[in-house]
Order: structure tokens, then C-alpha cells, then sequence
């Protein structure tokens, strides 16, 4: 721990943080679950406080999900949502010890996949493209179920592309 002041409760691989509102939180999401590399309690997320140090949301069980490269967003409203590899949708609660709560269903294979991605391009609306096709999606989560509804095709595949909002609104897809 070479001059760092905290480390995280658990070993992580591919983490997600997201700034938790005004508090200044942020929340490292999973990396690797119990099931790779032996990094056993990997499959709850933690929070870090201001001061650095982390807490672990012992109730927020990610262990069902895909451990690679999840999506996860702040919504306007606080909530933490995200989606897996696999395009399984849930709110996180970091309240207290935590929980995770699946949403809606699945969105379709064609733009699910690690090596897809997702950019929040209005507030609770995502464009997830590319992995394992050309095809593209926005998912809606303004509502109190997640709508997704697929939306124009990209000119070719993207296999761990970026996802770029510009400043005029237009969404960019490069790799």
C-alpha cells in the first residue's frame, strides 16, 4: 500500500466509481467475485467516504451478476442503476448495509456483451452499443421500470468502443 491512505475492504478488477451527489461518496462497484481470482466478498460494492476510508454494503449482494465490467450510473434522483455483461438491469441502495434489486428484463444479447458499452447521454436515459453486433439501445430509466427501446444501428460493430457525449448532444462511438 505504497503511500495510499486506505485501501478497499476488497481486491477489485475493472472497477466503477461513481461521484454518490453532494456528500462526495463515491462507490467502487465489484470486481471479481468469489468465483475469480479468490477474491472472496469482491461481490458486494463499498462506499468511500470523504475522510477515504471505505465501507463495505454487506446487503448489496452483486454475486447472480456478471462480475466484468459493469455499467453503472447516478440518476437525477440519487439512485444508483446499472446492468451487467449479460444486460440484467438493477437499482442499488447504499443506504445502511445496502441492497440490489433487479429491474425489468434482460435487454437482447446483440448489445450486451463486455466489450459493449454505455454512455449516460441525458439525464436517466443510456445509449448501450456494440459487443456482439451493431445494433444499439437506449434504456430509460425516468420511469419507475426501465424501458429499453433499440434505436439506429452503428456503420460497423464496435468491440470496446467508447461512448462520447459532445458538448452539442451528439452521442460519438469510437474504439
Amino acid at each position: 500500500s505504497k503511500g495510499r491512505a486506505h485501501e478497499t475492504c476488497h481486491r477489485r478488477c475493472h472497477p466503477v466509481c461513481l461521484l454518490l451527489g453532494p456528500s462526495r461518496q463515491r462507490r467502487p462497484s465489484r470486481g471479481p467475485g468469489p468465483q475469480r481470482r479468490g477474491a472472496g466478498g469482491a461481490d458486494r460494492p463499498e462506499i468511500r467516504a470523504a475522510d477515504g476510508t471505505f465501507r463495505l454494503l454487506d446487503g448489496a449482494n452483486t454475486g447472480g451478476l456478471s462480475y466484468d465490467f459493469p455499467r453503472n450510473f447516478t440518476l437525477p434522483d440519487g439512485r444508483l442503476f446499472g446492468f451487467d455483461t449479460a444486460g440484467r438491469m438493477y437499482y442499488v441502495n447504499t443506504a445502511g448495509t445496502g441492497s440490489v434489486t433487479l429491474v425489468g428484463q434482460s435487454f437482447p444479447s446483440a448489445t450486451a456483451g463486455g466489450d459493449s458499452t454505455g454512455a449516460m447521454f441525458s439525464p436517466g436515459r443510456i445509449l448501450q452499443f456494440g459487443g456482439n453486433s451493431t445494433g444499439a439501445i437506449v434504456i430509460d430509466v425516468t420511469g419507475t421500470t426501465p424501458s429499453v427501446t433499440t434505436t439506429g444501428s452503428l456503420a460497423f460493430q464496435r468491440r470496446l468502443g467508447v461512448g462520447t457525449v459532445l458538448a452539442d448532444g451528439k452521442r460519438l462511438a469510437t474504439c
